[in-house]
């Protein structure tokens, strides 16, 4: 896994409302290519420098194809919110997602889309808290019928946002990923 930064600059404002937003998957700025050892590139604006990533989990089903890239800066503080200083680049191959009980193999194709959960917390991650806290809500959240699917997640101004799938004090961004030409 390979983790860089770099400034947020005015020319990222039109792509990203939120720290740990995922950008339109129409501009294709995160994106995974399965052509060169099954790559996901994933960009998201961060406050500082400070943040790592914890892992990478797996909670796809057969309806729909997701991944939660689990990130802390060891900070109490909530980022959500906070000024976007950073985009964290993050590049990392299919074979460092690790399986959530009961998902499904995340096999991609081409007309694939990734539905991606960037989560900002600082306890440790394992499947059953995945499952517990991620897992059974989107589960709830995505439905079967592919004619509903993207309706069934909660549109701001047009914009994919998975905010709301947080309660407690954690906090997440997210969107949807698409392969790169």
């Amino acid at each position: 896994m390979k983790v860089t930064f770099e400034n947020f600059e005015d020319g990222h404002k039109k792509h990203y409302h939120k720290n740990f937003d995922i950008a339109e998957r129409s501009k294709k700025i995160s994106y995974f290519n399965e052509d060169n050892d099954t790559i996901i590139h994933i960009e998201t604006p961060v406050v500082s420098e400070d943040f790592h990533v914890k892992k990478v989990f797996n909670i796809s089903t057969k309806h729909y194809k997701a991944i939660v890239i689990h990130i802390s800066d060891k900070s109490i503080n909530p980022s959500r919110d906070s000024d976007k200083n950073k985009i964290m680049k993050i590049d990392f191959n299919f074979d460092e997602i690790d399986d959530t009980n009961g998902a499904e193999a995340l096999n991609i194709e081409k007309k694939d889309n990734i539905y991606v959960v960037v989560f900002n917390d600082n306890d440790e991650m394992t499947t059953s808290y995945i499952n517990d806290k991620v897992f059974i809500i989107l589960k709830d959240i995505m439905v079967s019928n592919l004619k509903f699917k993207e309706k069934a997640i909660r549109k701001d101004n047009g914009k994919k946002n998975l905010d709301f799938l947080f309660v407690d004090p954690l906090e997440g961004g997210g969107g949807v990923i698409v392969r790169n030409p």
